[in-house]
């Protein structure tokens, strides 16, 4: 008999394993950068996406960053990320494109959005 789930499911845990597998040193470093922000420019709204697209038939890396667009010093903020996260941007873009040479390479974009809730 197949039973009817009228409620989605929702299993929220905490892991004893270790978390160090699940989040890449450049996540890391992406992580920091918004931190770095905090501090620079008084905003806890900087945020990133990151997507690794390895499985396709055109691999990618695309880092898309949003900063707060009624912050005072958006447009500081929006050069200082593209500034700083530049070399790193190369760095990863060398490795992957060693490790696959087909492919496409990273692409960070940086968005101006309405801020966090």
């Amino acid at each position: 008999m197949n039973a009817t789930i009228d409620e989605p499911i929702v299993t929220i845990s905490r892991s004893d394993e270790d978390g160090d597998e699940w989040v890449s040193r450049w996540e890391l470093s992406l992580w920091n950068y918004c931190a770095i922000c905090r501090r620079l420019f008084d905003t806890d709204d900087v945020i990133f996406k990151y997507r690794d697209f390895e499985d396709r038939p055109e691999p990618a890396v695309l880092i898309d960053f949003f900063v707060p667009r009624d912050h005072r010093r958006v447009a500081e903020i929006e050069a200082w990320i593209m500034k700083s996260v530049a070399r790193r941007s190369q760095e990863l873009a060398a490795w992957k494109l060693k490790e696959d040479p087909g492919h496409m390479g990273v692409c960070v974009t940086v968005y101006r959005y309405s801020g966090m809730p």
